[in-house]
């Protein structure tokens, strides 16, 4: 019989709120992996979601059609129904301690829901652990890569956490460094590094849109079209590419974030050109699996990554990576990239024009070992002890 001594209470708030917005993004996906795990658990497990300064709480019963067609890639289809008013935050801390016991370990791994108001009452309900996940400090770090308001909310949210979290899992050394940063030793709860599992999706060529994928050779840039990503050095080497060759194309798959409307001005006036540039968003697992598949190279020439999944699934399948030189791809895929300055544009043309050159068989990278999801569990699960 499963122990409650090891009842946990996961927060899929993240997950709830993308409902109907089409395929997961990265963090959206190590909340959907500690939904798996924890379901496939034989210990009590519970899901909470948080509305506003309301909270629903969900039995097994209400969490495993939701993550079922999770697996399906629907994010829509089984999103838990929030029957009732909700619990005010007020009265969360008694609501968690009756319907999870004393005894429950609290997880935020999403990025969202970690007010203060929310972990104090979770941690005056004497729940055991009360642990998050930090993925990056970028809104910290780089305030111009984020939103307005972005920096002052996520200062808000490291200093619920240094209240009330009784252990930060840091998806990377390098986020550890930065958070150390950011939150005094004397106020850092303890932490723990482990790194995010790479999960890769069968490739489905079917899936594509109609158009996909072009003409080799071809490039691929995947994110979400926002400032950091730095998809503006890679139109300039394209506008130089439409000018003088080498004859190839670029795919950004991506949807559109914030602060890119003039990112997607370009893009669109290069769709009918010569060496074109083509934007797919919210292609499926499969598909952008396909879509790599054939692409001579990734590109990735972020200004700023907590973790950086696509370059890690690119690795475990031996496709070709050119990156910026961050120090979180050097911590999980080593030497694999070719590593270029972000800022440098003829290293960047250089580069894609050798590798077109070159030819596909001749640039096929060997596959490494990247990190997976059971070593992830097994350090974070060591912790409940």
């Amino acid at each position: 019989m499963a122990s409650r001594d090891r009842t946990r209470l996961l927060d899929v708030t993240r997950l709830w709120r993308r409902a109907g917005s089409g395929p997961l993004t990265g963090i959206d996906r190590v909340e959907r992996a500690y939904l798996r795990e924890f379901l496939a658990r034989p210990e009590p497990v519970f899901g909470i979601v948080t509305k506003g300064m309301r909270h629903w709480i969900l039995s097994r019963a209400g969490l495993e059609p939701f993550a079922h067609s999770l697996e399906l890639g629907s994010v829509a289809a089984l999103c838990p129904k929030l029957v009732g008013p909700g619990i005010l935050t007020l009265g969360l801390a008694a609501a968690v301690g009756r319907t999870a016991g004393p005894a429950v370990t609290y997880y935020n791994v999403g990025h969202i829901g970690a007010s203060a108001g929310k972990l104090r009452a979770i941690a005056q309900s004497r729940a055991r652990r009360v642990v998050c996940m930090v993925h990056d400090t970028i809104p910290l770090d780089f305030p111009q890569f984020s939103g307005p308001g972005a920096g002052s909310r996520f200062r808000s949210q490291l200093e619920a956490m240094s209240r009330h979290a009784t252990l930060l899992v840091c998806n990377s050394d390098a986020t550890g460094r930065a958070l150390s940063r950011h939150i005094p030793a004397s106020r850092l709860p303890p932490t723990v590094v482990a790194h995010l599992g790479v999960e890769l999706a069968e490739a489905r060529p079917s899936e594509l849109p109609p158009g996909l994928p072009p003409a080799p050779p071809y490039f691929v840039a995947v994110g979400t079209i926002e400032p950091r990503k730095n998809l503006g050095l890679l139109l300039d080497v394209w506008d130089r590419i439409a000018e003088a060759g080498p004859e190839t194309s670029l795919v950004i798959a991506g949807r559109p974030g914030w602060a890119s409307p003039d990112l997607f001005s370009r893009i669109r006036a290069a769709r009918n050109r010569a060496a074109p540039v083509i934007h797919v968003p919210d292609l499926s697992d499969g598909a952008l699996r396909a879509l790599l598949g054939g692409a001579r190279a990734l590109l990735m020439p972020s200004l700023a990554e907590g973790y950086g999944l696509p370059v890690a699934e690119a690795a475990a399948t031996g496709t070709t990576v050119v990156a910026a030189d961050l120090p979180v791809y050097r911590e999980i895929v080593g030497d694999y990239p070719i590593y270029l300055d972000s800022g440098d544009r003829y290293a960047w043309h250089q580069t894609i024009t050798r590798l077109v050159e070159l030819g596909g068989a001749e640039i096929q990278a060997k596959r490494i070992s990247v990190p997976d999801w059971d070593g992830h569990f097994k350090t974070v699960l060591s912790h409940e002890r």
